[in-house]
């Protein structure tokens, strides 16, 4: 359960911050692109060459072993020194050795007898033109005899001592013969002669015969090193740098990576409010009592809030989350409030009175401080009818002023205290006063401000009411000071009904 709120919490974050994925998006496409736009057109040129004459049907370990350890040296050799000078001074290039050796590439072709020598620039025409002629000056080196290949005579020196060593060989095979022939028939002095001249034939026999193999090997080997081109290389119009469809993926990936990390991270090191799991499930635990679109606060009076049906429906899913919360009480009032002062807490009041103001319940909505002064600027009426409740509070010094909304079912008290109030005390029997005479004439009382954290007046208020609901305004709210009030309340004789989050 905790990997899957933790899943969906990562979700919630990218969801919530899509614009920055998109911008991340189009800088990874705009920064691959410039990258691409500033690299040269490499193009290449390969040309293929084969070692040795031929691969036997079943060929032996020795014969792979040889077959591999030339092809890697022929790789090496197509960059040596003698190579390169021989082709730049046959072409008339310009560049050192260096330069080529930077330029060329010489690998084998795996499983088979083939060198690939593939060479990179951003002139198309000359290197192929260097990658035929580095191959025809490898070829020409190794049948020269340069690294170590026979040369004509020592050829021709090895034919002919094969060829004596064959002569040789058969004779004395023959000789054995006819001496074993005789052996049968001589007498014993004369057999004892004879094994003389078989042990001296047999010695030189075996002695000719390994002279033999060794140099059919050597001859063999040397054989094995046979040099030729298969494929010369030809003009390519395709370069293999840069690759715009790959940089622009590694772009785009890159800058989206960077960007889901440095979301996590800024959630990380955020203190603000950011989903409801983080209120209602993790550690704080608030009851949750629903959660409301934010909107402009509407200063054209209550007249001008016109709710939408969805906007509707969540206030009326509230009023009954926070009715039921105090339906053992035997009065109503309601004291919403922020953690601080946040966004959207006087338009969610002002919403969630007309609400239910609507669903036939007559409410007053007292407001305090600044929030009471933001309640003046809703009201469409600026007569101030006579009520009863505000008879009692002339000994106390606050700035007090009554209206009707414009709405049926609904007034509202806005309360601006002045420096001169003595005490708290004071005010706390001046909000009692008027809280007894509303449950009189109202079936609701809905209560905005002051601030629950920062005011001494917040807490008095929160405990002469039925409840408190906590205003929490995602991206606002901070989590510290959430969880430290929440504990204060809880601590206190404050009955804290949940929390209402303020969606952006």
């Amino acid at each position: 359960m905790k990997d899957f709120i933790e899943v969906k919490r990562y979700i919630e974050i990218i969801l919530r911050r899509w614009p920055v994925l998109v911008i991340a998006i189009l800088l990874g496409w705009l920064g691959a692109t410039l990258y691409t736009n500033s690299l040269p057109v490499i193009y290449e040129a390969k040309a293929v060459l084969i070692v040795g004459n031929s691969i036997a049907s079943k060929p032996e370990l020795r014969d792979i072993q040889v077959g591999e350890n030339l092809l890697e040296t022929y790789a090496i050799l197509s960059k040596s020194q003698i190579v390169l000078e021989s082709a730049i001074s046959k072409l008339g290039l310009s560049e050192s050795v260096q330069d080529l050796q930077g330029m060329i590439n010489a690998q084998p072709i795996d499983d088979t007898q083939l060198l690939e020598i593939a060479v990179r620039g951003e002139d198309s025409e000359s290197i192929v033109t260097i990658a035929n002629q580095v191959a025809n000056q490898l070829v020409k080196s190794s049948n020269s005899g340069v690294f170590g290949d026979l040369d004509a005579e020592q050829s021709e020196f090895i034919d002919r001592e094969l060829k004596n060593l064959q002569v040789k060989i058969e004779q004395a095979y023959q000789t054995v013969d006819e001496l074993q022939n005789e052996y049968l028939d001589a007498e014993i002095n004369k057999r004892e002669e004879i094994d003389r001249q078989l042990d001296l034939i047999s010695g030189r026999l075996t002695q000719w015969e390994d002279t033999y193999a060794d140099l059919l090997d050597f001859q063999q080997s040397t054989q094995d090193n046979f040099l030729a081109i298969v494929d010369s290389a030809v003009l390519s119009t395709n370069p293999v740098s840069p690759l715009p469809v790959l940089n622009l993926i590694a772009g785009i990936v890159g800058a989206l990576g960077l960007a889901v990390a440095g979301l996590f991270l800024f959630e990380n090191f955020d203190d603000t409010v950011r989903a409801e799991s983080e209120v209602f499930v993790d550690k704080i635990r608030l009851p949750f009592l629903g959660s409301i679109q934010k909107r402009p606060f509407v200063r054209s009076g209550f007249s001008g809030l016109n709710l939408s049906s969805d906007e509707l429906e969540s206030y009326q899913m509230l009023q009954s989350s926070l009715l039921f919360s105090i339906q053992e009480r035997d009065s109503r009032s309601l004291f919403l409030t922020g953690v601080l002062q946040e966004a959207g807490e006087l338009s969610l009041v002002n919403s969630l009175g007309l609400t239910m103001s609507q669903s036939g319940y007559k409410t007053l909505l007292l407001g305090f401080g600044t929030n009471g002064h933001g309640m003046k600027k809703t009201l469409n009426s600026s007569k101030l009818p006579e009520n009863d409740i505000l008879l009692e509070l002339d000994n106390f010094n606050l700035d007090i002023q009554n209206s009707n909304s414009g709405v049926d079912n609904l007034d509202l008290i806005s309360i601006g205290r002045d420096q001169g109030l003595k005490s708290l005390s004071e005010f706390k029997r001046a909000i009692t006063q008027i809280l007894e005479k509303a449950f009189s004439h109202y079936d609701l009382v809905l209560i905005c401000g002051p601030s629950i954290a920062t005011s001494a007046e917040g807490m008095i208020v929160a405990k002469l009411v039925d409840g408190v609901a906590l205003i929490i305004s995602e991206g606002i709210t901070k989590k510290s000071v959430l969880h430290q009030t929440v504990d204060n309340l809880r601590k206190g004789d404050v009955n804290l009904i949940g929390g209402v989050l303020v969606k952006e």
